[in-house]
C-alpha cells in the first residue's frame, strides 16, 4: 500500500511504496565473474570505440530545434545536460523512401497543426519530446511507459474526431467529383487537442522504477530567453513521484510551444496493443485496459478516409511500381506455409479491386497486427501492400488502423525489460 511521507532533506511530501522483490541481474552486464574480469582488463589501445554509436545528424538537428522550443524534460521538467530528442514515431527513419510515404500519408489525412506547418514531418518537433538519457531508453527500447491524454480529454478527442469525420465524409461526397481536396473540418489548435492534460501509463513499474525508486518531477517550470534574468531557483517545486501500480501523472508546461498529440496517440496505441497482446490476460489493471480500448478507437478515427478519397494515388503516383507478384503478407506463424501464397493472392486481388470480395469474407488474420513473428520485417512489397490498406476507404476502420500500424512501425517489437518475465 503506498503512503505519503515527508522527505527530511527537501522538507517536501513524497509518495512511497513498500519495497518489492529485487530485479534480476542486468542481462547486459553478464555474470559476476565475467563482469569482474572485464573490469580488470588492461585498457584498450584502440583509437576509436567500436561500440560508440555517433548521434545521427537528423537527431542532433532535431535536438537543437527542440531546445529552441523547450528546455526541460517532458516527463520530469529537469533541465539536465543529457536531454535527448526522443522520437515518438521512429520505426521508418532509416529508409528514406518509406519515410516519405509515411509522412505523405499523415499529411494527406489533414489532421496535423496547420498553423505551424504545411505537412507532417517525422524529423520535426511535432514528432519528438525531450527526455533524459535513461528515460529515453525506457521510452524507445523497452516501452515501460507511454504518454496518454487524461481520460476526459481523450474521450473529448474521440467525440470531436467522430463528428469531424462524418462532416468530412459528407462534404467530400458532394465535392469529390470536382477534384477538390477538402480539409478535414477539425481545428486542433483548440481544446481538447490543444494543451490537454497528459497522463503517464506505467506498463512495467518494476522496470521503470525498481525497488521503489522515486522520480523527481518539477512544477512551475520556466522557459528562459537570452535577454531574461534568471529567476530564483526557489520558484521551482520538485516533487517525488513513484510508480504506484500503473499510475504516474505528469502535466505539460503552460509555456510549452508545440503539442505533438497525434504522434503520442499513435505511439501509445502501439505500446498498449503490444502490452495487451502479451499480458492482457493476466493484467488486473482496468486503467490499462480502458486506455488500450480508447487509444485503439482514437487511432481508427485518425486514419479515417472518406469513401472514394483516393489517397493511394497521391502516395504512389507512378503506376509502373505496382506490385507484380504475390509476395506474402505478414501472416501469423500458426498458419501453414502452403496457405501463405493463397492468402497473399486474395489480399492483393482485394486491394486492386475492393468490390470483388468484401473484407468480411476474407481471412482477417492477414491484416491482424499483433500476431506476427517477432523476427519478421516488411519487404518492399509488403510495405507497399500495407500502405495501400492504410488508405483504402473500403476497409473497416480497425483493418485500416492495423495496416497503418504495420506501415509505420513494421513488425518490430519493444525489448522485454525483464530477464525471465516480470517479477511476481
Amino acid at each position: 500500500m503506498s503512503r505519503v511521507e515527508k522527505d527530511k532533506e527537501s522538507n517536501q511530501l513524497r509518495v512511497a511504496i513498500p519495497s518489492g522483490r529485487r530485479l534480476p541481474p542486468n542481462p547486459h552486464i553478464g555474470i559476476g565473474q565475467t563482469a569482474l574480469s572485464r573490469a580488470l582488463e588492461a585498457p584498450s589501445e584502440a583509437t576509436e570505440d567500436s561500440e560508440l554509436v555517433p548521434e545521427p545528424k537528423e537527431e542532433k538537428s532535431l535536438r537543437h530545434r527542440l531546445l529552441a522550443c523547450d528546455q526541460r524534460s517532458f516527463i520530469t521538467g529537469s533541465a539536465a545536460a543529457d536531454l535527448e530528442a526522443a522520437y515518438i514515431l521512429a520505426a521508418v527513419h532509416k529508409d528514406q523512401e518509406r519515410k516519405k510515404v509515411v509522412e505523405l500519408l499523415l499529411t494527406r489525412l489533414r489532421i496535423y497543426n496547420t498553423y505551424r506547418s504545411s505537412s507532417f514531418a517525422l524529423d520535426s518537433p511535432e514528432n519528438a519530446i525531450l527526455l533524459e538519457a535513461n528515460l529515453r531508453r525506457q521510452w524507445s527500447l523497452y516501452a515501460t511507459y507511454c504518454i496518454v491524454p487524461d481520460v476526459v480529454d481523450a474521450q473529448s478527442m474521440l467525440d470531436e474526431l467522430r463528428t469531424s469525420n462524418r462532416q468530412w465524409e459528407n462534404s467530400y461526397r458532394s465535392t469529390h467529383t470536382c477534384n477538390q481536396m477538402l480539409t478535414r473540418p477539425l481545428d486542433v489548435s483548440k481544446p481538447p487537442f490543444y494543451k490537454p492534460s497528459w497522463d503517464i501509463v506505467v506498463l512495467h513499474p518494476l522496470a521503470l522504477l525498481p525497488d521503489g525508486q522515486p522520480l523527481c518531477v518539477a512544477t512551475n517550470r520556466f522557459f528562459y530567453s537570452s535577454s531574461q534574468t534568471l529567476s530564483p531557483t526557489s520558484q521551482l517545486t520538485w516533487t517525488m513521484w513513484t510508480a504506484t501500480g500503473d499510475c504516474l501523472h505528469s502535466y505539460p508546461d503552460q509555456n510549452q510551444y508545440f503539442n505533438p498529440f497525434i504522434a503520442r496517440l499513435i505511439n501509445a496505441n502501439i505500446k498498449l496493443q503490444q502490452f495487451m497482446a502479451e499480458h492482457g490476460g493476466s493484467t488486473s489493471s482496468l486503467r490499462i485496459t480502458q486506455y488500450a480500448k480508447l487509444m485503439s478507437a482514437l487511432v481508427e478515427e485518425i486514419f479515417f478516409v472518406p469513401p472514394q478519397y483516393d489517397i493511394e494515388a497521391e502516395l504512389f503516383p507512378n503506376p509502373s511500381h505496382d506490385v507484380q507478384h504475390t509476395e506474402s503478407l505478414i501472416t501469423p506463424p500458426s498458419i501453414p506455409a502452403r496457405h501463405i501464397a493463397e492468402q497473399s493472392s486474395e489480399a492483393t486481388n482485394l486491394l486492386d479491386n475492393p468490390a470483388s470480395g468484401g473484407m468480411e469474407n476474407q481471412d482477417a488474420s492477414v491484416l491482424e497486427y499483433p500476431k506476427v513473428p517477432d523476427t519478421d520485417g516488411l519487404t518492399d512489397t509488403e510495405f507497399r501492400l500495407v500502405s495501400k490498406q492504410a488508405c483504402n476507404p473500403d476497409l473497416s476502420p480497425s483493418q485500416r488502423a492495423n495496416a497503418a500500424m504495420l506501415m509505420i512501425f513494421g513488425t518490430s517489437r519493444y525489448k522485454k525489460p525483464y530477464v525471465q518475465g516480470p517479477p511476481v
